[in-house]
């Protein structure tokens, strides 16, 4: 297992309004940044949807990484892979799903979103890779999803600190990897956890059904009879 532990700057918080608008706000630093908090007042996910938790009932986490000149397509399908790697491993949990671009699924349910957000600056790219957790909701807790938590799945306590530290080592060793190898390095991995597939689907305004993801990452739909390609952004 690769030590992290010299590389990496830990910022940790009660309570903030969101842990990617906090790492995206830090100067460029040669250091992994993690920044972990136990509650989020203005979280966000994709297309600016609320990601809003409770204290201590999520996790709550984003990692600031320095990546290479290269294609990122297909990496927040990576870290989906990466928290369901870790889950099936210490929870044995079965049945995880990636709903395409960036959301877990477990039985129809949100169990888990993911948000990555991009930097240029000077030629050096990086990136915030965000993700949520549901771990022990309240039983009226309200979003615009319908969603479910690991407690509730595994019938166990989750202890949220040492399982957050699971996933970030998983994270950092796949984002390792992706470097060397892209997303080709994991797509035949994806195909099993698929949410979508023979799905029919709305996307920007075209309807169709879902027949997979291409080699980049992107989602392919079968629209009319004629293939099309969607890219999450």
């Amino acid at each position: 297992m690769v030590n992290y532990s010299n590389q990496i700057e830990f910022f940790n918080f009660e309570s903030i309004d969101s842990t990617n608008d906090f790492l995206l706000k830090q100067p460029f630093n040669k250091k992994i940044q993690i920044c972990i908090a136990k509650e989020q007042t203005q979280g966000k996910g994709q297309f600016n949807r609320k990601w809003l938790a409770d204290k201590n009932t999520s996790i709550l986490c984003s990692i600031k990484r320095n990546f290479p000149n290269i294609s990122l397509n297909g990496l927040s399908l990576v870290v989906g892979l990466s928290i369901i790697k870790t889950l099936e491993k210490h929870y044995q949990i079965v049945g995880l799903k990636i709903k395409w671009p960036n959301d877990i699924y477990y039985k129809d349910k949100k169990l888990a979103g993911i948000l990555l957000e991009n930097i240029v600056q000077n030629q050096q790219q990086s990136l915030v890779i965000g993700f949520g957790v549901n771990i022990n909701l309240a039983k009226d807790f309200s979003n615009d999803f319908d969603w479910i938590d690991l407690q509730r799945i595994s019938k166990r306590e989750i202890d949220i600190k040492k399982l957050t530290q699971e996933i970030i080592q998983q994270i950092l060793l796949d984002c390792d990897y992706f470097v060397e190898v892209g997303w080709q390095g994991f797509i035949d991995k994806w195909q099993q956890y698929d949410y979508l597939k023979g799905q029919t689907k709305t996307i920007k305004n075209q309807t169709g059904i879902v027949q997979g993801v291409s080699s980049d990452g992107a989602l392919i739909m079968n629209i009319d009879g004629k293939k099309q390609i969607f890219y999450s952004s």
